[in-house]
């Protein structure tokens, strides 16, 4: 059985540091890709700019390929095309980390899948640039599967940010939870 190729985008912040062990674990061969500011241990570390598309290109060219594509840091459409344009060319599978934010308001509960999208005044741009980043994957999911995860919050053991903390807090207490 050949061994399958992951490519993890982002994968030395949090979720990538939950997500490569585990990925590791079933036997993956591993590349992350970040900016070189933290050093992946176990992986094959790709060093770039997310937003420097010839960068990601160059990496694109030098790799065997991927059997999917874990995108984990894109914040909104421009980084997220970018990286699409380098890599989907290379991969058989895409996966993209977005966020509730993207659904318009729920008031009084939490979205469900099949809620409107298009982000929420609350979210202010992160919603609205993560709906329009996804809206671009779904158009391209007819060339290329395409999975997108879209979690209330992310949270848990090896938090490096207060600021995650701090934002769940303040949905809490604002009825967002």
């Amino acid at each position: 059985m050949m061994t399958k190729r992951g490519l993890v985008i982002g994968g030395s912040g949090f979720v990538g540091g939950h997500l490569v062990p585990a990925l590791l674990h079933d036997q993956f061969h591993v590349s992350v890709l970040n900016r070189g500011n933290k050093v992946t241990v176990g992986p094959e570390q790709l060093t770039a700019d997310r937003t420097d598309g010839d960068q990601l290109f160059q990496i694109a060219q030098q790799v065997p390929g991927f059997d999917v594509v874990i995108d984990t840091s894109s914040y909104n459409l421009q980084s997220t095309k970018t990286a699409w344009d380098a890599f989907s060319g290379v991969t058989q599978r895409w996966i993209h980390l977005s966020s509730a934010a993207v659904y318009k308001e729920t008031p009084g509960r939490c979205p469900a899948e099949g809620d409107p999208i298009g982000g929420a005044a609350i979210w202010a741009d992160y919603g609205f640039e993560k709906a329009a980043a996804d809206a671009f994957l779904t158009d391209q999911a007819e060339q290329l599967p395409v999975t997108i995860f879209r979690p209330l919050i992310c949270m848990g053991q090896a938090m490096t940010t207060t600021g995650n903390r701090s934002y769940g807090r303040a949905a809490y207490r604002a009825g967002r939870s």
